[in-house]
C-alpha cells in the first residue's frame, strides 16, 4: 500500500512537471517576461540591470523599442544572466530555448514547493491542489513570474523556524526578499510573533540571518561591478508609491480619473497599503495569532489596500492557505485556497485579455490583438468593467479572510442552493423589466424631443433643466417600484433590506447595460469617453458610468450574506 501511494505521488509529480514544461518555451508575459529576457543578456555581458533596456532582435519577442528594467534586488538579474550564459554555452541560436531555460528556475521552485507540502505537511489534498492548480501553473510556466522562487525560500524559512533553526530561517527569508522584495512584509510579522512567544533569541538570530543574506545580495553586486545606485533607488521608490492603479487591486477603477485626483490625496492613496500594514503590526503587539494565520492576514491586507497589485502576488495567500490547512486541517483554509485560486484565475483571464497575450512569443498577431483590444473603444471599457467587477469579488474573498468567514465561492454556492426558483425567477424578471422599460423609455423620450435648446437651457425644477428632471423622475420611479416590491415582500426586516438592496443593484446594473445599447440604437459611438449629464451640473464620463454600474453586480454576494454579517462578532482573537 505504501509503495502504491509513493508510485501515485511520483506519477502526479511527473504529470505536473510535463504540463509545465510543455508550456514553458512558447509562452510569456509580453512585458514582465520580455524584461527578464533582455536583463539576462544585458547583465551577462557585464552591464548594470537598472537602466533602460533596448530591443534585441536575437532574443526579444515584444516589439517595445525601450523598456524599463527590473524593480527587484539584483539577485533576480543574476538568475536571468545565468540562464543566458547557459543558453549561449549550448551554441544553439534559438530564442525559444532561451525562454525555456529562463523558466526552469520558476518551474523547479513551483514543483519543489509541492514536494515540500507533501513531505512536511503530510497532506495529499494540499499537495495535489498545488501541483494541479491552473492559476499556479499559469503564473510559473506561462507568465514566467519569479514569485514561485520567492515562495520556495519563504516556505523553507517557515520550516526552519518551526525546527528552531532561527539564523537559517532568517537567511532563507532574506534570500526570498532578495529575489523579490515583497516578502519583506513578512519579517515584522515573524519577529512580532517570536516576541509574543518570548523567543528573544529567535528574534536576534532571525534578524542576523536575514541581514546576512539580504544586505550582501544587494551591496556586493554594486561594489564589485561599480554600478550606479540611481536606477536601483528609483525602482525601489516606484515600488513604494505607484502612480498607477490596476492589476487585481479594487482601486483600479481610479485609473480613469487619476488626473482629477488632488496630488495630496493621490499620495495618501498610494501609501494606504503601508499604513494598513503598520496598523496590523500594532494589532499583533496586542493580540496573539497563529503564525501562518498572521502571515496570511499580512499579505491579504497588502493586496486589499494597494493601488496596483500584480496577479502573481495572489500565489502567496494561496500558498499560506494551503499551508494552514496542511498544518491544522482547517477545512475553511482549504476552501480559501480553492476559492482564491478560482477567483484569481478569473481575474488573470480578464486582466490578460483571455490569456491571448501569453502567446506573444510565437505570434506577433497575439501581441497586436491584445494591444488593440486593451486600447480600443468600447472593448477597453468593457474589459475594465469586467476587471473591476472581478477585483471586487476578490476583495470580498479577502474580507472573508480578514473576518474569518466562509470563502466567497462557497458562500455563493450555498446561497444558490438555498435560493428558491420562484425568487430567482422574480429577480430575473425584474432585471429584464428594468432594462427593457428604462431603455425603451429613454429611446422614446429622446426621439420625441424637438427642441433640445429648451430642454437643456431652461430651468424647470429646482434650477435644473428638463433633462435633469427627467433623470430624477426616472430614478424616483425605479426606487418607488423597488420600495413597493420590498414592502409587499414577506419576511422580517433583514429579508426586506436584502430584497431592497438586491433589486437596487440589479436596477443599477440594468441602467449600465442599457447605456451602450442606447448609444448603439442611436447610432452613436459606444463608450467613447463622452460626458453624460446626470442631474444639474453633475456629469460623468460614459466609460466611468459603465464601469461603476457593471461593477455594482459584484456586491450581490455580500448583500446575500448581510444577516450573517450583522450577527457576527468581528475582530475576535483567533488563537
Amino acid at each position: 500500500m505504501k509503495n502504491s501511494h509513493r508510485k501515485s505521488t511520483l506519477i502526479n509529480f511527473a504529470i505536473a512537471f510535463l504540463i509545465r514544461e510543455l508550456l514553458a518555451s512558447w509562452t510569456g508575459h509580453p512585458w514582465d517576461f520580455e524584461v527578464w529576457v533582455r536583463v539576462g543578456k544585458h547583465v551577462a555581458l557585464g552591464s548594470n540591470p537598472y537602466t533602460i533596456l533596448q530591443y534585441d532582435p536575437l532574443i526579444s519577442f515584444s516589439p517595445y523599442k525601450e523598456m524599463e528594467s527590473i524593480a527587484y534586488p539584483p539577485l533576480a538579474a543574476y538568475l536571468f544572466a545565468a540562464s543566458y550564459l547557459i543558453y549561449t554555452s549550448l551554441n544553439i541560436c534559438n530564442r525559444f530555448i532561451y525562454y525555456f531555460i529562463i523558466k526552469q528556475s520558476m518551474i523547479f521552485s513551483d514543483l519543489v514547493i509541492g514536494l515540500m507540502v507533501y513531505k512536511y505537511c503530510k497532506s495529499d489534498v494540499a499537495y495535489l491542489l498545488w501541483l494541479y492548480n491552473p492559476f499556479g501553473i499559469l503564473i510559473s510556466s506561462v507568465w514566467g513570474a519569479i514569485d514561485p522562487i520567492s515562495i520556495l525560500f519563504l516556505f523553507t524559512s517557515l520550516i526552519l523556524l518551526l525546527q528552531g533553526r532561527y539564523f537559517l530561517s532568517g537567511a532563507s527569508l532574506g534570500i526570498a526578499t532578495a529575489v523579490k522584495g515583497f516578502p519583506m512584509i513578512f519579517l515584522p510579522t515573524i519577529i512580532l510573533h517570536s516576541i509574543k512567544e518570548k523567543k528573544h533569541n529567535a528574534v536576534v538570530e532571525m534578524l542576523l540571518g536575514f541581514t546576512s543574506a539580504f544586505i550582501p545580495s544587494i551591496v556586493i553586486p554594486f561594489i564589485i561591478n561599480n554600478w550606479s545606485w540611481n536606477g536601483f533607488y528609483n525602482s525601489s521608490i516606484y515600488q513604494v508609491s505607484l502612480p498607477v492603479y490596476g492589476g487585481i487591486s479594487p482601486l483600479l477603477v481610479l485609473e480613469y480619473i487619476k488626473e482629477k485626483i488632488p496630488p495630496i490625496l493621490h499620495n495618501i492613496i498610494s501609501i494606504l497599503w503601508l499604513l494598513v500594514i503598520l496598523a496590523y503590526y500594532i494589532t499583533l503587539i496586542i493580540n496573539s495569532r497563529e503564525l501562518i494565520d498572521s502571515l496570511l492576514m499580512t499579505t491579504t491586507l497588502f493586496i486589499m489596500s494597494r493601488t496596483f497589485v500584480s496577479e502573481p502576488i495572489l500565489l502567496y495567500p494561496i500558498f499560506l492557505a494551503i499551508a494552514d490547512y496542511s498544518l491544522h486541517k482547517r477545512t475553511v483554509s482549504l476552501r480559501r485556497a480553492i476559492s482564491l485560486s478560482i477567483i484569481g484565475l478569473v481575474n488573470l483571464t480578464a486582466n490578460n485579455t483571455l490569456l491571448i497575450r501569453f502567446a506573444a512569443p510565437i505570434s506577433i498577431h497575439a501581441f497586436n490583438t491584445d494591444i488593440f483590444l486593451n486600447n480600443t473603444a468600447p472593448m477597453a471599457t468593457i474589459r475594465l468593467a469586467l476587471r473591476e467587477a472581478f477585483a471586487l469579488l476578490l476583495f470580498q474573498d479577502m474580507l472573508a479572510i480578514v473576518f474569518d468567514e466562509e470563502p466567497l465561492l462557497y458562500k455563493v454556492s450555498r446561497i444558490l442552493r438555498q435560493i428558491k426558483y420562484k425568487t430567482l425567477t422574480g429577480y430575473s424578471l425584474f432585471f429584464v423589466s428594468a432594462l427593457t422599460l428604462g431603455l425603451g423609455l429613454d429611446l422614446t423620450v429622446i426621439r420625441m424631443i424637438t427642441d433640445w435648446h429648451y430642454v437643456l437651457n431652461n430651468c424647470y425644477f429646482l434650477g435644473w433643466n428638463l433633462l435633469s428632471v427627467y433623470h430624477l423622475y426616472l430614478a424616483l420611479f425605479y426606487i418607488a417600484w423597488i420600495v413597493t416590491i420590498t414592502a409587499l415582500r414577506n419576511g422580517n426586516m433583514i429579508i426586506k433590506v436584502k430584497t431592497f438592496l438586491n433589486l437596487l443593484i440589479i436596477a443599477i446594473f440594468a441602467a449600465g447595460l442599457a447605456l451602450p445599447l442606447f448609444q448603439y440604437f442611436r447610432g452613436e459611438q459606444i463608450l467613447n469617453g463622452n460626458d453624460l449629464l446626470l442631474i444639474g451640473d453633475l456629469t460623468i464620463d460614459d466609460r466611468m458610468f459603465f464601469v461603476l454600474t457593471m461593477s455594482a453586480i459584484s456586491t450581490l454576494p455580500g448583500i446575500s450574506g448581510l444577516d450573517k454579517l450583522i450577527s457576527k462578532p468581528y475582530f475576535k482573537d483567533r488563537r
